[in-house]
């Protein structure tokens, strides 16, 4: 596949999303801050500041629907433990298959100090792979 842009690797291009939870967020707020964000998960960074998982709006839901109160659960207790992160490095290409096979919205990267620094969604990745100028920028 050939891209029509500049910008071949995750490092290149400018993630929508910057939020981050702390794993012991309280899982009510980190709801309500996705909502007022529209933004459909957030990778979860643990006390040492290392990716922990993923919480994401299905994630959510599921508590809801099974009963749960959210003000009495942290992140850590609904996120995904799951390690959805490429590297900066990573092809556009590369992220874009990694994502559709494994049916994410969202995938964490992460810098030369494997620190997530960003999250790349399948909007981010659309826009630059399809060098849509919609006044956002790479």
């Amino acid at each position: 596949m050939e891209t029509q842009t500049q910008f071949n690797k995750l490092g290149d291009i400018v993630g929508t999303n910057t939020m981050r939870f702390s794993e012991t967020s309280n899982a009510m707020i980190a709801a309500l801050e996705l909502l007022e964000n529209h933004t459909s998960g957030a990778p979860v960074i643990d006390k040492m500041g290392d990716y922990g998982g993923y919480i994401s709006e299905g994630d959510i839901l599921d508590r809801i629907l099974a009963g749960e109160d959210l003000n009495g659960l942290t992140v850590k207790d609904i996120m995904s433990r799951e390690h959805h992160i490429l590297d900066k490095s990573t092809s556009l290409e590369n992220a874009a298959r990694f994502m559709k096979e494994r049916h994410l919205h969202n995938v964490s990267v992460t810098d030369d100090d494997n620190t997530v620094y960003k999250t790349v969604n399948r909007h981010d990745l659309l826009r630059v792979l399809l060098n849509a100028d919609l006044g956002i920028e790479y």
